[in-house]
């Protein structure tokens, strides 16, 4: 297991991964949002860079912090709660700055967005969300879903 703490109480991110798959964590520097990064060593083929991101509602989503999380590696698979809502993932949401800012990064890098169709938000006085999704380079995911496993807020995405 790999995880970042937060300084302050509370929330962090992580991400678990076999025993058996060889990897080693990645140092990427990033202001706008709390990262994990993990490099997986693929047999015969280019590493896969695995990053497990949150952006606090409060913090802008700086666009060369994107940029940041992509250069140098070739598949990249970013995930995470982005607190962004746009309609092109959730078309009965009210958009946000964070959400059009990572639809104008995917849409001029041509990296694919993927969020599920079911929420993976829920509140008390508000609409239902999609707040968490998967940005890829170099590969393609072909199947989002959320998942309600745990007794959180929050429903985790799983990437197929």
């Amino acid at each position: 297991m790999y995880r970042t703490d937060r300084t302050s109480r509370g929330g962090g991110t992580a991400i678990l991964i076999k025993r058996n798959i060889p990897d080693h964590e990645v140092k990427i520097t990033n202001s706008s949002l709390e990262i994990t990064a993990i490099q997986i060593v693929r047999p015969n083929s280019q590493p896969l860079t695995v990053i497990s991101a949150y952006r606090s509602p409060l913090k802008p989503i700086l666009v060369q912090d994107l940029h940041l999380l992509f250069r140098n590696h070739d598949y990249v698979l970013v995930a995470g709660d982005l607190n962004a809502k746009h309609y092109s993932w959730n078309p009965l949401t009210h958009q946000n700055v964070a959400g059009h800012t990572i639809r104008r990064f995917c849409d001029s890098t041509g990296f694919s967005l993927n969020a599920p169709l079911e929420p993976t938000h829920f509140h008390n006085s508000l609409r239902n969300t999609i707040i968490d999704l998967a940005i890829c380079k170099g590969m393609t995911v072909t199947e989002v879903t959320s998942i309600p496993e745990l007794s959180s807020d929050h429903n985790p995405a799983k990437q197929r």
